[in-house]
């Protein structure tokens, strides 16, 4: 699956395997996040079919954990979780200790996560 972007974009291109045996790849594409003003722009902007994974500074996570944020639908989605390797793609990826929170607003997602995210920021839209 590609998601696709405005031409203007910058992408990092991305694969990852799925599944535990299996040879499947699933390809996407992540941009970027340069600065916290876009970060916060892009939190108003969300579509349901868009996340952002966020580089967190978290005690008690695994390597400062991940940030994850969504809009699946009127309500902001926002997972923290440990960052973890894993051996057979020999890649860290998320999993382990997790936390859920919600948020009604932008502003209210910038208050959940202000603290919990690493600096300099470490962001992509995906």
């Amino acid at each position: 699956m590609v998601i696709g972007f405005s031409a203007r974009n910058r992408f990092l291109p991305q694969s990852s395997k799925v599944g535990g045996d299996t040879d499947t790849v699933i390809k996407y594409r992540e941009k970027k996040i340069r600065s916290v003003k876009e970060l916060k722009r892009t939190i108003e902007g969300l579509e349901p079919d868009e996340g952002l994974r966020i580089i967190g500074s978290l005690q008690g996570f695994s390597k400062g954990g991940f940030v994850f944020i969504t809009k699946p639908s009127e309500r902001y989605c926002v997972n923290i979780c440990e960052r973890v390797f894993d051996r057979s793609l020999k890649a860290i990826v998320p999993g382990g200790k997790e936390e859920w929170l919600y948020a009604s607003t932008p502003a209210d997602v910038w208050s959940l996560i202000k603290t919990k995210i690493k600096r300099p920021l470490e962001a992509w839209l995906y």
